[in-house]
């Protein structure tokens, strides 16, 4: 099912404002990872996930990733093309080589990186350009997270299996 709904609000707008940040940056991860599990259970493949095609309702409740012109059926063949680039897309680093284009190992890591830098700031990530560099940024941090959020950020960045991925955000998203 596609969902056809128009939400007003960016999310590379809300995460360029520090004060929506603090006020809604929870519960904007929280929507990520609800939109995240919605795709698999779809066995859908966004593969264009990133802050400027992820829109938010007016009133932070319901988020939508927007740019369907990539969505693809995951696991099924499927070309290359992706208009997301770094740190968005793991495409071209070397622990992603071997995928299926269609994995949702991809949006998993956009999704991963997102939350990141709802985390430590746009800045950070995006002079972020490397799968080492991603790992030493989680590391800086940890002693300030809760440990749940680094065990999902090592399970979404750190090519975590579907299925594992997909039990841990149903039970965060429970709690």
């Amino acid at each position: 099912t596609l969902r056809t709904n128009v939400y007003p609000v960016r999310l590379r707008n809300v995460i360029q404002d520090s004060e929506l940040m603090q006020k809604h940056g929870q519960q904007i991860v929280m929507l990520l990872l609800q939109a995240l599990l919605d795709l698999e259970e779809q066995e859908l493949v966004v593969r264009n996930i990133c802050p400027s095609t992820t829109y938010l309702a007016e009133d932070y409740s319901k988020l939508m990733f927007a740019d369907s012109r990539r969505i693809c059926i995951e696991s099924h063949s499927a070309t290359a093309e992706t208009d997301t680039r770094p740190p968005y897309s793991s495409s071209n680093m070397a622990q992603f080589i071997g995928f299926s284009h269609s994995s949702p190992e991809f949006d998993h890591w956009s999704t991963g990186i997102m939350i990141l830098e709802i985390i430590v700031g746009t800045e950070l990530v995006l002079a972020n350009s490397t799968y080492q560099t991603t790992f030493e940024m989680i590391e800086l941090c940890e002693e300030y997270l809760d440990k749940s959020i680094v065990c999902l950020l090592h399970l979404l960045l750190g090519k975590g299996a579907s299925q594992t991925i997909k039990h841990f955000i149903e039970g965060a998203l429970k709690s």
